[in-house]
């Protein structure tokens, strides 16, 4: 995700000759990978809620973690198909 990054931002490959909407696509491609690290980050989470609810069965505090994480978990879902409106689903591509 950081050569995408340094490479939208000319840090790598300042001479290449790459157009623009290239780099705002690479930029954009690595937002979509972080939303999905912090997808996979949210779950640990959420499995091993349900683990500690398997073993001891519910409780107000393994809710309450369970709700915390779906609202996390549905931000990150927010923030991905805000990248994938921009641009990584071919909406900003050239003439």
């Amino acid at each position: 995700m950081a050569v995408l990054v340094a490479t939208a931002l000319g840090l790598i490959g300042g001479g290449w000759s790459m157009p623009g909407w290239l780099r705002w696509k690479l930029a954009c491609f690595a937002g979509v990978m972080a939303c999905g690290v912090g997808i996979r980050l949210s779950l640990i989470g959420h499995f091993r809620t349900w683990a500690a609810m398997e073993r001891d069965g519910p409780t107000a505090e393994t809710n309450a973690i369970i709700r915390h994480v779906y609202v996390r978990s549905t931000a990150i879902l927010v923030l991905l198909g805000v990248h994938c409106g921009r641009g990584d689903s071919g909406v900003l591509k050239p003439d």
